[in-house]
């Protein structure tokens, strides 16, 4: 409350003296995690480019489908620039590692078309999102779907890189299937 009305009583030039203490007080351990993410929202209605950070916030405590919003968020504003140094690539990257290892927490959000626009976007060094999005396939148990997206990759990607990568994840992928089928 004492950094509401702090903040309700500076003029908004002075603000940014007191958010950095205001987040740090906010993210301390003590602190509920739903205050926390009021405190980061409102923010973020200030310094939208700190974005990055919120995300990291939200994967930290297990808040998956909201990370995956406030970055599939950033990718779509063609204007965000990373804080941290990532490449809009990497941030694809870290997006699709969330939405392939929380497929049951990120059900909310559509993973299949997220990873499919990163793919259109970045015509090389696809391979990753292409596996990424098979692995989401898989752990959600549709197997023929995760082998419809290992075989269009390989018809797609451009890269003798990605080519190998798609193809070692089928291969592992089919192997993995027959062994499953030879134990039962």
């Amino acid at each position: 409350r004492a950094f509401d009305r702090a903040l309700a009583s500076l003029p908004l030039t002075q603000h940014a003296r007191l958010w950095p203490a205001y987040l740090s007080f906010a993210c301390a351990h003590p602190v509920p995690v739903d205050s926390a993410l009021r405190v980061y929202r409102r923010y973020l209605r200030v310094q939208p480019h700190h974005g990055e950070e919120f995300a990291a916030y939200l994967q930290r405590h297990g808040r998956w489908a909201e990370a995956a919003e406030v970055l599939s968020g950033l990718l779509n504003d063609e204007t965000f620039v990373s804080l941290e140094g990532k490449t809009r690539h990497q941030l694809w990257l870290e997006l699709c590692d969330l939405v392939t290892a929380h497929p049951e927490e990120t059900a909310a959000v559509d993973a299949e078309a997220l990873l499919r626009s990163g793919i259109r976007r970045h015509g090389a060094e696809t391979g990753r999102l292409w596996t990424g999005l098979a692995d989401y396939h898989i752990r959600r148990g549709a197997f023929e779907r995760a082998r419809d997206t290992l075989e269009e990759a390989l018809q797609t990607v451009s890269t003798v890189r990605d080519f190998s990568l798609v193809y070692d994840a089928l291969a592992q992928f089919e192997e993995s299937l027959l062994s499953a089928r030879m134990a039962q």
